[in-house]
């Protein structure tokens, strides 16, 4: 049997409200469990937010 855990990476989305939209579609998508990274201490190296897209 094979397990897979899919994970939605915070710091990408950009902003809450598109973590929360990324959330809710996972959540529309599978009833299985998944997971959020969340990373507490971006500002100690600042995402390249417009360089991720």
């Amino acid at each position: 049997m094979q397990v897979v855990l899919g994970i939605i990476t915070a710091l990408t989305q950009g902003t809450p409200e598109k973590l929360g939209n990324e959330i809710d579609k996972c959540k529309a998508l599978t009833d299985k469990p998944f997971g959020v990274n969340l990373t507490f201490l971006p500002s100690l190296t600042p995402p390249d937010y417009p360089g991720a897209r």
